[in-house]
């Protein structure tokens, strides 16, 4: 059975209670990664309010998700052409050719 986490964190100003099957850790660097995404927005874009702060550091975080498993896609089409022309080689002679 998995254990339940709890963590307290701040993002962007706010306090959250964060719960989940991870470690306290884990949740804290997820907390830190969206404070920083919505402080990076923020600067950018200062009269924007949170809410639409947030919505962009989502949308930001869904583009990088994104980017990543198409690049994952792409290596693991590398690795099963790979994988593929090695099974189509003939293999070596049997014997040493003697």
């Amino acid at each position: 059975m998995k254990r339940t986490t709890t963590a307290r964190v701040k993002i962007f100003g706010d306090t959250y209670h964060l719960k989940g099957e991870t470690t306290e850790q884990h949740l804290h660097r997820l907390a830190e990664m969206v404070d920083q995404r919505m402080r990076e927005i923020a600067a950018r874009s200062p009269h924007l309010d949170v809410p639409r702060v947030a919505v962009l550091a989502a949308l930001s975080f869904a583009d990088e998700v994104l980017r990543l498993r198409r690049e994952l896609d792409e290596v693991y089409e590398l690795l099963e052409e790979e994988t593929e022309g090695k099974s189509t080689e003939s293999p070596p002679p049997e014997g040493g050719g003697t």
